[in-house]
């Protein structure tokens, strides 16, 4: 896949969310946030990462296969942890805090398919 394929892929994605009446400043952060929990599993699958950087139930195995209400629910889940940086129980999974924000649930199936 060239760069421009994924420039491609990824304004498609965005044509989508626009035509849900999503405003692109509400969701190009969580766009890229996926696309880095994405590039974190194939860059692991592939042996180019020695070690999975993300902590257990924030990685993109966690959300792959799920749908609807089970997929929003872990979704947020992971926002959460890798925003917070403590999983549900409290406990410290990273040190690093992202910002996150709320999201569909559709975002995370158009990823998923996309690429």
């Amino acid at each position: 896949m060239t760069n421009n394929d994924i420039v491609q892929k990824l304004w498609n994605l965005c044509d989508v969310l626009r035509d849900d009446g999503i405003n692109y400043s509400d969701y190009v952060t969580e766009l890229v946030l996926l696309l880095f929990i994405k590039m974190v599993h194939e860059n692991t699958e592939a042996g180019v990462l020695k070690r999975h950087p993300l902590p257990g139930g924030c990685r993109w195995t966690d959300i792959n296969e799920k749908s609807g209400i089970n997929l929003l629910n872990d979704y947020k889940r992971i926002l959460l942890s890798l925003s917070t940086g403590k999983d549900s129980d409290g406990n410290i999974v990273h040190e690093d805090h992202l910002s996150v924000q709320s999201t569909p649930m559709h975002k995370l199936d158009c990823v998923n398919h996309a690429i």
